[in-house]
């Protein structure tokens, strides 16, 4: 590709058959999707499952961890952290989360803590979110980045 496109304007106003050809195109493997957004899923049982849409801030890039988190006595929260930095060539990366604290109510509503109330701003392609008890006895997350060093993030979640 960067040897036919000098540029990412170039390759922005090019076509799919421009691109790759029709022979390709018809002889490629083809899928299709529904919806690229995220989701959780409530098991109503008896094999009855009911399919929910996170909240537009969840939409910004791709999650990959969750990370349930204690957050006050009245709801269930939880930590969402991605990013997707290893595309395909033709595929933007993603690259704009900063991780994000959900809150989940008894009647399983998603509401989000903006960033500016939760603290938590954390940068790069997290892969997996864990929970540890520091020394103080404070609970703090540790975030795995690819290609980079791991994250011990303490912040305060108990706002009411």
């Amino acid at each position: 590709m960067k040897l036919r496109y000098k540029g990412y304007e170039e390759f922005a106003r090019a076509t799919l058959q421009e691109i790759y050809g029709d022979q390709m195109l018809k002889s490629s493997l083809h899928y299709s999707a529904n919806t690229f957004a995220s989701y959780w899923i409530e098991n109503k049982g008896k094999g009855e499952f009911a399919m929910h849409k996170l909240p537009n801030w969840a939409q910004f890039s791709s999650i990959n961890d969750i990370a349930e988190i204690k957050y006050n006595d009245n709801c269930t929260a939880f930590i969402v952290a991605g990013n997707l930095y290893g595309s395909e060539v033709d595929t933007p990366r993603n690259d704009a989360s900063i991780g994000l604290v959900l809150l989940s109510d008894a009647k399983g509503e998603i509401k989000v803590v903006p960033p500016a109330e939760s603290t938590l701003r954390i940068k790069g392609e997290v892969k997996v979110i864990r929970e540890i008890k520091l020394a103080s006895g404070k609970d703090a997350y540790l975030f795995a980045i690819n290609n980079d060093s791991l994250k011990l993030i303490e912040f305060n979640l108990n706002h009411k």
